[in-house]
């Protein structure tokens, strides 16, 4: 739909003044083309449930309270994950990537593994940026590489991290 919309938009404007096109279906779906691509990206939204601390075992309780405040206690996140897949659109389907096999892919790769768990214990450093690198990491290795990836983890409303190939749309 949001390649139809923006040629069609295109063709009724002239030259180059359309940007980007966004088409949302619903709150967790979305999709964008861009005027300087030939790709089109679907995003889709996930949640899940995790504890951890900052902490450097290194580092004193004191220490560590001084460095990193009260994230250095015990604490959970509501984690938000906004990943997005671009990549020419298949004629056949009309779709960059099939909706299930989107959903499964991001349920095995990071859902099941990471929902109501300690990510200290998985993943040692917990900061926003470690987390969101080492889920870009899984995420990509699961990949096919004619896909670019972008990945948003949403770990409060004003921290989130962004991590995502060189080349999306």
């Amino acid at each position: 739909i949001a390649l139809f919309i923006f040629a069609y938009l295109t063709q009724r404007l002239g030259g180059d003044q359309l940007l980007k096109v966004r088409v949302s279906e619903g709150r967790r779906l979305w999709s964008e083309v861009s005027r300087d691509s030939k790709r089109a990206a679907i995003y889709r939204k996930f949640k899940i449930n995790c504890v951890h601390r900052h902490h450097n075992p290194q580092l004193d309780s004191a220490a560590n309270k001084s460095l990193f405040g009260k994230c250095s206690e015990l604490h959970g996140h509501e984690y938000f994950l906004e990943v997005g897949v671009s990549g020419v659109v298949d004629p056949a389907t009309g779709l960059v990537m099939r909706r299930p096999a989107f959903d499964d892919w991001v349920n095995e790769t990071l859902i099941q593994p990471y929902d109501k768990s300690y990510l200290n214990e998985i993943l040692g450093n917990t900061s926003g940026e470690l987390i969101a690198s080492r889920f870009f990491a899984e995420l990509r290795s699961k990949l096919n590489n004619s896909l670019q990836l972008s990945l948003t983890v949403r770990e409060t409303r004003k921290n989130s991290f962004l991590v995502c190939d060189e080349a999306f749309l």
